[in-house]
């Protein structure tokens, strides 16, 4: 797959305290990263047939030393866990994650609270092409729906968590106001209160 990029995007646990069975490495259809970047799953069927073409199971390393030449040179690279299956859906592209026992415990304590999807992309159209593993870290990236919880049904007709917000709630909320569908909570916010009140502007952005 040569005139590819690599990309890693750090995406948020789950709530509560279990490792997670089912992960959720990306959504349908465009992306914007918080850094900027763009990404485009526009085919999760594509990225599932590919994976299984391989018949391999995805590496889930600590902080993407799997993607860093040096991190191979200078030891042992352990893996957290593995993607043993793929399941793509109305939401996205999942994952089924065996972790390692170090993993679980440090997942069950909440050392590691985000996991990002590593994967090749084409660097005209931004579409996602291939999930090469993911890397447990510190730092989000992307705007996605929370993990699912260990016992989470796949099926798409599970009960959503309580304190979990509506996915599709700031999307819906950028279109009326006429912002385009990535837009942030900052975004939509600022929008609202200009709405409201002319003039009106938030205060610096904190993460």
């Amino acid at each position: 797959m040569s005139g590819l990029s690599l990309a890693v995007c750090d995406r948020a646990l789950a709530p509560g305290w279990a490792a997670p069975e089912w992960v959720h490495l990306f959504p349908v259809g465009r992306m914007r990263a918080r850094d900027g970047r763009q990404f485009d799953l526009a085919d999760p069927a594509a990225v599932l047939l590919d994976f299984q073409s391989r018949g391999v199971d995805l590496p889930i390393d600590y902080e993407h030393q799997n993607d860093r030449s040096e991190a191979k040179l200078s030891g042992p690279v352990p893996a957290a866990g593995w993607i043993k299956a793929l399941k793509a859906d109305e939401t996205g592209l999942w994952g089924r994650a065996e972790w390692t026992a170090t993993a679980r415990e440090m997942l069950e304590r909440r050392e590691y609270r985000y996991l990002s999807p590593s994967f090749l992309f084409h660097p005209q159209t931004r579409q996602v092409i291939r999930l090469k593993g993911a890397g447990l870290g510190h730092n989000p990236n992307l705007h996605l729906t929370a993990l699912a919880n260990e016992d989470a049904d796949m099926s798409g007709t599970e009960e959503r968590n309580a304190e979990q917000p509506n996915p599709h709630l700031l999307p819906h909320l950028a279109e009326v106001l006429g912002l385009a569908p990535e837009s942030d909570a900052v975004a939509v916010l600022t929008a609202i209160l200009a709405a409201l009140l002319p003039g009106a502007a938030l205060g610096g952005r904190t993460t």
